[in-house]
């Protein structure tokens, strides 16, 4: 950075330096008013517990009391610049002065003072427009209490709680913060390792986030005495020596299956037959079937039956035998019976 790129206007510059930090003191002054009107209108919220409306005014609050020392800043590095300018002008901008040039570049474009802006106008010249963009972009490049108050920010819940908090007591206002407001307040104060101004005067309903109330259900009552849980069962009576066997006897013991063993030379080897086995007294079963060839050269068997030419009866259209003829073989039967049934009679 230290090349030289142009030279600034010493007299106006001085000039303008001086100007800017009457001008930062007199906005300064104002901001103070302001921050002053704001805590009695917020106490006048507390007081008539409205806790909504305060948080609103808070925030303003908060972002107001920030720019104060924006101001202390920016007016101590006005007053350093013009005390170097002769330097400057004979040697060009030295290294060490860096983040000055940064932080007056980048607050003269955000605060609303107009001979500020003439300051970064020369800066601008005598360091070049790329020192001037990386002013704008780059925020670690500038003062740390510059960078972390010149924007308006939306504070955190908790802060705004604590700042209320803090208000109260020094408007010795009677303000207890809800049971949320409380929880964020706590939060806060924890994350950010700081006290929490509720403890000790009794007004904090959560004095820690892991105390909250949580739902205890009541022991069941199973009329079991808890001395007897970590006590064995009792064992099983043993019969009484020389006696009849009457009594409690114990349980049988499970069957060990890998220790078990068969006896030795009890069964044979799965692949060899037994001993005494003969082949022979078992021939295998002679599964093959008998199945004669067709002969599709012998002649079609002959059909011996002959035809029946007679001409049927016209009572018996069916064929058969006609009805004189079935009476006639009735009747001899008939016959016949009495025949043997005489002959009976007579043995």
């Amino acid at each position: 950075m230290g090349n030289e790129l142009g030279r600034l206007d010493k007299v106006k510059t001085s000039s303008m330096l001086r100007q800017s930090i009457s001008r930062i003191n007199i906005h300064r002054g104002k901001r103070l008013n302001g921050i002053a009107k704001k805590k009695d209108d917020i106490c006048k919220h507390l007081e008539s517990s409205n806790e909504t409306n305060a948080k609103i005014w808070c925030e303003t609050l908060i972002n107001d009391e920030a720019m104060i020392p924006v101001y202390d800043v920016i007016s101590i590095m006005c007053d350093q610049l013009n005390g170097r300018l002769s330097t400057i002008e004979k040697f060009g901008p030295p290294k060490d002065m860096d983040q000055n040039f940064h932080t007056l570049i980048h607050a003269g474009a955000k605060l609303d003072v107009d001979e500020l802006v003439g300051v970064r106008h020369q800066l601008s010249k005598l360091l070049g427009k790329q020192f001037v963009i990386q002013s704008d972009t780059d925020m670690t490049c500038i003062n740390k209490v510059v960078a972390d108050n010149i924007d308006i920010k939306i504070p955190e819940q908790g802060l705004i709680v604590l700042r209320l908090v803090q208000l109260a007591k020094e408007r010795n206002i009677d303000y207890k913060p809800s049971h949320e407001s409380q929880i964020l307040l706590q939060d806060y104060c924890l994350r950010k390792n700081l006290a929490n101004p509720l403890e000790g005067s009794g007004k904090a309903v959560v004095q820690n986030l892991n105390e909250l109330p949580v739902y205890n259900p009541p022991p069941i009552n199973n009329m079991i005495d808890p001395s007897m849980h970590n006590q064995q069962p009792p064992p099983f009576f043993q019969p009484p020596a020389g006696g009849n066997g009457i009594g409690f006897q114990q349980p049988p013991q499970p069957f060990n299956y890998q220790s078990f063993q068969p006896p030795p030379n009890q069964y044979p080897p799965m692949n060899q037959p037994p001993q005494n086995f003969n082949a022979g007294m078992f021939p295998p079963p002679n599964i093959g079937l008998n199945i004669q060839p067709i002969n599709y050269d012998m002649p079609p068997p002959q059909n011996n039956t002959q035809p029946n030419f007679s001409i049927p009866d016209n009572n018996n259209p069916m064929g058969g035998q006609s009805q004189p003829d079935m009476e006639r073989s009735q009747s001899s039967t008939m016959d016949d019976i009495e025949a043997r049934l005489n002959a009976l009679k007579r043995l």
